[in-house]
């Protein structure tokens, strides 16, 4: 007797679909995407702080009582929010 099947004849064996072979992490294309999304996203984050400490706003002249550097009462001349009178 053979040890294989006869040629035109399946065994369960060759019927099954072969397992893939484990591809190198550095071959995945979904890898690559998310690794740049993340570091553009942090790019983002960098540039926006950047811009924020060059171009900082001029701190504004209140005076009157503060609650944790806070003014505790409108501007004078400035109207309280919700009146639109």
């Amino acid at each position: 007797m053979f040890p294989y099947p006869a040629p035109g004849h399946y065994s369960l064996r060759s019927a099954l679909p072969r397992p893939r072979s484990r591809e190198r992490w550095y071959r995945s294309p979904i890898l690559w995407l998310g690794a740049a999304m993340f570091l553009a996203s942090l790019a983002g984050c960098i540039v926006t702080i950047l811009l924020a400490l060059e171009h900082a706003d001029a701190p504004l002249a209140v005076e009157g009582e503060r609650l944790l550097n806070v003014p505790t009462a409108p501007a004078k001349g400035v109207a309280p929010a919700g009146d639109d009178r």
